[in-house]
């Protein structure tokens, strides 16, 4: 059975202390969630609540310290030092990312995996995805099923490069369309991110199923993703340039945004706790 939340939408992740976390800064009442019950742990903390939960935790911060939430980041590195493992500097601080990284600095948690020494990023980050790929099989209709992007972690790493995609957002969009190819039509058809392309335009296809493409490999299917996301004919490239993930993917799924956006955001903190970018 799983384990119980501190909040019902606190992020679902594989790390034991994540959860540690949510219940360590609700019980210790440094967070306190919204009035609705639900803590929405991916919106971005203000300036005002950055302050307040540091002072609850008896982290000493100045009273008149008040910055634009977009270099909260960089206030973790006076405030919380060390316990930004994976976040750049210039990104804003979410409620989940903050909770967590109290519950860090508050008990002494140490960075498990150091960063990686430039040179063995990419080598180091397939090895990581391709594990992850092997860790999560998924039971649809029955049978355990594992992905079929096991031994492709390269050709996602090679392709985020190239066309300068997030590697968190395309798995994260794979994991909501098909878990990785373990479920729905992906099982017999290489539809991995559902992408509408009855004629070809981003990879060559097989065939056409439902309106989605069945591209002739799942290799091309990897780089028709990331060829659709980085058209400068398509909007993707602008929003994902831009920030404006949560809309890139209101035009791209056209059905439940928030529960899309969600995913995509546990999947981004749990490859960026692993050095994946």
């Amino acid at each position: 059975m799983a384990a119980e939340k501190p909040w019902e939408d606190w992020p679902e992740t594989s790390l034991e202390e994540d959860l540690k976390a949510g219940w360590y800064v609700r019980d210790n009442g440094i967070f306190q969630g919204y009035t609705d019950g639900l803590f929405h742990p991916h919106n971005n903390i203000t300036s005002f609540q950055f302050c307040l939960v540091l002072e609850r935790a008896n982290i000493p911060v100045e009273r008149d310290y008040f910055k634009s939430p977009e270099v909260l980041m960089k206030d973790t590195q006076e405030f919380l030092p060390g316990t930004a493992w994976s976040a750049n500097p210039e990104e804003a601080a979410t409620r989940f990312r903050t909770a967590v990284m109290i519950y860090r600095h508050k008990n002494n948690i140490e960075n498990p995996n150091p960063p990686i020494e430039p040179e063995n990023v990419d080598d180091n980050v397939i090895q990581a995805i391709e594990q992850m790929f092997q860790d999560k099989p998924v039971v649809w209709n029955g049978v355990k099923r594992y992905s079929k992007l096991i031994g492709l972690a390269h050709v996602i790493v090679e392709d985020a490069r190239k066309y300068d995609i997030p590697i968190w957002l395309c798995l994260g969009q794979g994991w909501w369309e098909t878990q990785w190819y373990t479920t729905g039509m992906s099982v017999k058809y290489n539809q991995g991110w559902g992408i509408k392309d009855s004629n070809g335009r981003w990879g060559v296809i097989k065939g056409v199923h439902s309106g989605f493409a069945d591209y002739v490999t799942i290799e091309e299917s990897i780089h028709a993703y990331f060829r659709l996301m980085s058209s400068s004919s398509m909007p993707y490239r602008h929003l994902i340039d831009t920030g404006q993930i949560r809309k890139a993917l209101q035009i791209y799924c056209e059905n439940d945004i928030g529960s899309h956006y969600a995913t995509v955001m546990t999947v981004r903190n749990w490859c960026e706790e692993r050095g994946i970018y």
